[in-house]
């Protein structure tokens, strides 16, 4: 097994173990923090995110990507226009999916993120809910920051190295997904084709059963021998 997986700690300083404040990270290579955060942008080039959800992490990701010089819009469960966006983040919780994006409007074909978790019953006919999402917009998806935990946002910066970010995608939605993943302060760590989007999502249990024995809400890092 030629890959090696580090977890770094960091204390949540709410207190708050639920399962809507999951939110991960994901991390290449062995560089150390330079002076300043690991968020903000990294390749000059702008975009407009329209999210969809204020919570943990719809707010807390579009509050970092403002930051980092992105023009950012978040909706909330009233809905509204999409249209300007490049890309859209979907920040709700799963069984809210296709209500919440009822309300949206111009966001056909359009580039989507998905950072939405599975909890309780499933739409039975999507092999995932990153399926579903690409059901009603239509455009290239990716699954991403699901599995890091966006209470502990605000400690992104903090790190020695930058944590890791898990993410599947198809082609098409892959280079975006992969910059603002980078600009959010994370590395990203590519699983895949959207076909692996599940997999994310089943990940799930095991992100909470090591943060409930004792841990908390933590960082991880996965990096090649020598990288770490």
């Amino acid at each position: 097994m030629k890959t090696m997986f580090t977890m770094l700690t960091a204390a949540c300083s709410t207190g708050s173990r639920t399962t809507a404040d999951l939110s991960w990270w994901t991390v290449k290579g062995s560089e150390h923090r330079p002076e300043g955060s690991w968020s903000g942008n990294q390749t000059g080039a702008l975009m407009k995110v329209v999210t969809v959800g204020r919570g943990r992490i719809g707010g807390g990701l579009a509050g970092i990507w403002s930051k980092a010089g992105h023009e950012v819009i978040t909706l909330g469960r009233d809905g509204g226009d999409g249209s300007a966006a490049d890309v859209v983040l979907i920040a709700v919780p799963g069984s809210a999916i296709a209500a919440a994006l009822a309300n949206v409007t111009g966001i056909a074909g359009k580039v989507t993120i998905d950072a939405t978790n599975a909890y309780g019953q499933r739409s039975a006919p999507f092999a995932s809910q990153a399926h579903e999402i690409k059901s009603i917009i239509g455009g290239p998806t990716a699954k991403s920051f699901n599995t890091n935990w966006a209470v502990i946002y605000d400690q992104i910066g903090q790190q020695r190295v930058r944590p890791s970010n898990l993410f599947a995608a198809d082609p098409d939605a892959r280079q975006v997904t992969e910059q603002l993943i980078v600009d959010a302060g994370f590395d990203p760590v590519y699983v895949g084709d959207l076909e692996h989007a599940r997999m994310l999502e089943d990940h799930l249990p095991l992100i909470q059963a090591v943060a409930s024995a004792g841990l908390g809400p933590f960082f991880y890092r996965m990096a090649g021998p020598g990288q770490l």
